[in-house]
């Protein structure tokens, strides 16, 4: 849930009493054409119904009223949240069809000022994911997933080509990591026997490459 500028200091936070935000955590998540660590997701329903939206919101005191920004914020909250049937049967798809950690959690009741992230302009580092898009998906409802990768550990490149010259990359520096922590120790006689020894190396690998 993102917050707007407009949102009012000290307003009462309550729980949303049989309603339930669903949280996701994924090991691997690959994105711009790279992987990263433990990216959290956030699922919504993105085609919440008017008389849907009024039969949650009217009982929490909501004017039935498109055209007012405050209603339309809490709708964007309010598609946010899910009954507990919604949330266990999503929560079981997606631990045994995705392998996925997720989990519910009480929603809170929607807050003045607040949008929610289906209405944010994605790009960059963050996105939606169609979860219900996914091949054996058969819950009675739309799912998608908002994620933001911006605070997520980047692990590798995506393709099998990019893999392998990030890998030749992260051993080439490994290797200067050893030598700058090292060479301070090294004589020059011992600069001279490792120079010696890439330039064999290099001179073994031109000629493999020649016969090639």
């Amino acid at each position: 849930m993102a917050e707007d500028n407009s949102k009012q200091e000290g307003q009462e936070v309550s729980v949303w009493p049989g309603r339930y935000w669903i949280k996701v955590t994924v090991k691997r998540w690959p994105h711009g054409g790279g992987i990263y660590r433990e990216v959290d997701l956030l699922p919504f329903r993105p085609d919440v119904s008017e008389e849907e939206a009024r039969t949650l919101l009217e009982p929490l005191g909501y004017k039935h009223d498109m055209e007012d920004r405050d209603y339309a914020y809490a709708i964007s909250q309010a598609v946010e949240t899910f009954t507990e049937e919604e949330a266990d049967r999503l929560i079981s798809w997606l631990v045994e069809r995705i392998g996925v950690k997720a989990w519910k959690e009480p929603a809170l009741k929607p807050r003045e000022g607040f949008v929610g992230v289906g209405t944010i302009a994605v790009g960059g580092s963050d996105g939606f994911y169609m979860l219900d898009k996914i091949e054996g998906y058969d819950l009675p409802f739309r799912v998608w997933a908002y994620y933001d990768i911006d605070d997520a550990e980047y692990l590798m490149p995506e393709s099998s080509a990019d893999l392998e010259a990030y890998l030749k990359r992260k051993a080439i520096d490994r290797l200067k990591s050893y030598i700058d922590t090292d060479i301070k120790d090294l004589t020059l006689a011992d600069l001279q026997e490792l120079k010696e020894y890439l330039d064999q190396e290099i001179k073994s690998r031109e000629k493999g490459h020649d016969r090639e």
